[in-house]
């Protein structure tokens, strides 16, 4: 087997006849010598290892068992000038070899992948007769004096797990206490940490398994010892079913520790599939099956390497009715392994499964975001309902944005009017729906009926974080508590928050309370600074939040779920923001730099639903995240490069320096002082075009209004636009009437007459050439005046149908 070298093969055995002949069968042709120590064995083990032997010089040494590390020892010393090099064997073991070793790096011993259900590990099993070592452990023992050994790759043991010990149904339970009962005298030892996390998962016991982990990760020095740790930690969280946000920052910590590993990303991906977030779980998988193979190490999962990352990256583009590119891959796949795959069965099935899809759903591209939501609602769009009339004015205000998730809001109002009584004759409910001709819409709108002080809103266009801006606006409250609309909260938390802020006339803080999980134990009491899977901050609990009744505690961010405040202090997110994202973080620092606080009010408790098993109906992408991202961390002089950083690693450089570079261009060019921009278009044009020519097309956003408007339709809409603009959180707004007409010149004209009109005051530039009202700004007082004069009758309604169709940029 090594060319010019002999090989002694060393074991311990004890009672393993029902193995002992497959393992030495693997070994005998390669083999010079054998040294074998039986420990005990009652059954005939001993005649089994001498027949198979047979012809091969060795010895058969009989050993009382003390501890493995003593045995081994024995071993280690009985083996010296035996051969030139020495095998270690367990019964339960076998040998592959994939070619002769014609020559040896220099090295005292060699890592041999060992191969187990799923996984394999790299150990030092080959040793040169010279190398100075022993072992210590009197269980799970390791080889210590080995550490400088390399990787050979033409030799593997496989561990079939059905020796002595893997039958035994004690194991498990003797194996954590001896473990437990070691760590008494060596707390901090990772040789002990890590073999009890290992034992406490293979029991399922996930949450003590995440403990150990957590611990054994704390006091690894090696950087393969840390990322074990983190990445087992994940995959137990993931199995124990913790929420999604918890499992996806737990991969993605074992991720940031080594980006060159595949693992995390599948399970990352796998889970997101699982949860319905489909363009995520694309995303991911794409970045899997681009990651180039590299030298195994400690611990790794051959089958996620080879063809396990493509069977998930096929299920999820099939789930995204991208069925050529699931169809490409998975004959790519039954090309390159042929019947050695070890998915052969699964790929031929997923196979058939695409075609069928394929001939039943229409094809979709890679970056169609219309298929990315993991629910498809089929309806004919409703009218929409009319927003509900202010009502008098309440102490606090319990605001939600909803996109079809009647469930979560009627059973979060609904909660608050069981479990608060004491506080319904001072509080309203405004419900902001984004997507207002959905059947949820007429179900939503119909709560007003039955619940005193509720106020539906449609508000179809402005999806996702800036939602909290409209709800501040829409408030009729001298306090504001923005929820999810899938929140409860812990009983008497509503009256300890207007009792809070009432003692605090001048508060000017942001004030959160902790997250409590499904469990109804475990708390979050604030968001941790660090990136984790393309989120800025993750999950964590500060102890002085333990406690209900302690006292509120400056923290730097948390999630977004609920937030409490004085009205007239919210400091409001940039208008620029579209869809969902960089919120974390973002709001509470604009609170601070406002003079304010954020604060976690450990009695203002939430309980939020993360699960959504039918998958959300709204597209939640990157682009948004990142732009958001960009925008807001440049809004407030923070630095983001380490966001450049971490979504280069996470989506790949290449898309992502191409996105910040298009976002640079952005925010330098002449229009991003403007907080909307809209148009409204002429016949015959082709406005894509024309937007593209002027650099601005990806900036500009459709108006409601179709081609087809005579002069006083163009008027009527301008009219309703300056309306609505009076109650929005856009405070620079350009109006292009004219697109074919509109020349750069111009542009910079709208931006130079837009500096000389106050800041804070809403503004809006017409920009084109209707009706002689071209390159005018007209400030806020000036609004209504000019909007009667558009048209003849107000149009004094707070309906988004007469509305441009978006108010972002």
């Amino acid at each position: 087997m090594i060319a010019g070298h002999s090989l002694c093969l060393v074991m311990m055995v004890r009672n393993e006849s029902a193995v002992i002949e497959r393992c030495l069968d693997s070994v005998k042709p390669y083999i010079d010598r054998w040294l074998i120590a039986d420990t005990g064995s009652d059954d005939d083990t001993c005649e089994r290892v001498e027949r198979a032997l047979e012809g091969i010089k060795g010895e058969l040494l009989h050993l009382p068992f003390t501890d493995f590390a003593h045995v081994r020892n024995q071993l280690v010393d009985a083996s010296k000038g035996l051969a030139d090099f020495v095998l270690w064997l367990d019964a339960d073991e076998t040998l592959k070899v994939s070619s002769t070793i014609d020559q040896l790096r220099v090295a005292p011993a060699f890592q041999l992948a060992v191969e187990a259900v799923g996984a394999s590990y790299l150990q030092p099993r080959l040793v040169r007769n010279d190398a100075h070592y022993v072992f210590r452990g009197a269980l799970a023992e390791t080889a210590v004096g080995l550490e400088e050994a390399v990787w050979l790759d033409s030799l593997r043991i496989c561990h079939h797990c059905d020796g002595v010990r893997w039958r035994d149904a004690l194991r498990l339970e003797r194996d954590g206490l001896y473990f437990e009962q070691a760590l008494l005298e060596a707390p901090t030892d990772i040789g002990l940490l890590f073999p009890l996390a290992d034992t406490l998962y293979s029991r399922g016991s996930w949450v003590q398994a995440m403990e150990q982990y957590r611990r054994a990760g704390d006091y690894a020095i090696e950087s393969a010892h840390q990322w074990y740790a983190k990445y087992q930690l994940a995959r137990a969280a993931d199995r124990a079913d913790h929420h999604l946000t918890r499992v996806i920052g737990a991969y993605h910590t074992a991720y940031e520790q080594d980006s060159g590993r595949v693992e995390p990303l599948v399970w990352m991906a796998r889970r997101l599939r699982q949860e319905g977030q489909l363009q995520a779980a694309f995303d991911l998988a794409v970045a899997a099956i681009d990651l180039p193979e590299t030298e195994p190490c400690y611990y790794f999962e051959p089958s996620l390497w080879s063809e396990g990352r493509y069977v998930e990256f096929i299920r999820i583009a099939s789930a995204l009715n991208y069925h050529s590119l699931a169809i490409e891959t998975v004959e790519a796949q039954l090309h390159k392994y042929g019947q050695r795959c070890a998915f052969l069965d699964e790929l031929s099935q997923l196979r058939e499964d695409v075609l069928d899809q394929q001939a039943a759903h229409p094809e979709a591209l890679p970056g169609d975001t219309s298929s990315a939501a993991g629910v498809s609602l089929h309806y004919e769009p409703a009218e929409i309902p009319a927003a509900t009339p202010i009502g008098e004015r309440r102490k606090l205000c319990i605001g939600m944005a909803t996109f079809d998730d009647y469930d979560g809001v009627y059973f979060s109002i609904q909660a608050v009017r069981m479990f608060h009584p004491e506080v319904l004759d001072e509080v309203q409910f405004v419900v902001l729906d984004n997507n207002p001709t959905s059947p949820c819409a007429a179900a939503l709108k119909s709560m007003e009926e039955d619940v005193p002080h509720y106020r539906y809103i449609p508000q179809p266009e402005a999806v996702g974080t800036v939602c909290k801006d409209y709800i501040v606006r829409e408030a009729n409250a001298e306090y504001v508590m923005i929820m999810d609309c899938h929140v409860f909260l812990a009983p008497g938390a509503i009256r300890r928050l207007i009792d809070y802020l009432d003692s605090r006339p001048d508060c000017n803080d942001l004030l959160q309370g902790p997250l409590v999980y499904d469990d109804l134990k475990s708390l979050s009491t604030h968001f941790k600074p660090g990136w984790s899977g393309g989120m800025y901050g993750t999950w964590d609990t500060d102890p002085r939040g333990e406690s209900i009744d302690a006292e509120p505690f400056d923290i730097e961010m948390q999630g977004c779920g609920l937030l409490a405040f004085r009205r007239d202090a919210w400091r409001g997110f940039n208008p620029r923001f579209r869809g969902f994202g960089a919120e974390e973080g973002y709001i509470q620092e604009k609170f601070r730099q406002a003079g304010g606080r954020s604060l976690c009010v450990p009695f203002l408790r939430w309980l939020h639903r993360f699960n959504r098993p039918l998958g959300v109906p709204y597209v939640n992408d990157w682009h948004d995240r990142i732009r958001n991202y960009v925008i807001g961390w440049t809004e407030l002089g923070l630095d983001v490069s380490s966001g450049h950083a971490h979504f280069s690693e996470l989506l790949g450089s290449a898309h992502v320096d191409a996105l910040f570079a298009a976002l640079q261009e952005e925010m330098e060019g002449p229009l991003f002082d403007f907080d909307a921009i809209v148009y409204l278009p002429g016949e015959g044009q082709d406005v894509p075009a024309l937007l593209a020519s002027l650099g601005i097309d990806k900036v500009v956003v459709r108006p409601f209004a179709g081609n087809e408007l005579d002069a006083a339709g163009r008027l009527q809409w301008l009219s309703s636009y300056l309306l609505q603009l009076a109650n929005s959180p856009c405070r620079h707004c350009l109006v292009i009437q004219d697109v074919k007409q509109l020349a750069e010149v111009q542009l910079a004209d709208a931006q130079d007459a837009l500096c000389q009109v106050a800041d804070g005051m809403p503004q809006v530039v017409l920009a084109g050439s209707t009706e002689g009202l071209e390159n005018m700004v007209v400030g806020s007082a000036g609004l209504s005046d000019l909007a009667a004069a558009l048209a003849e009758v107000a149009v004094a309604t707070r309906q988004l149908t007469d509305m441009p169709g978006s108010m972002s940029a």
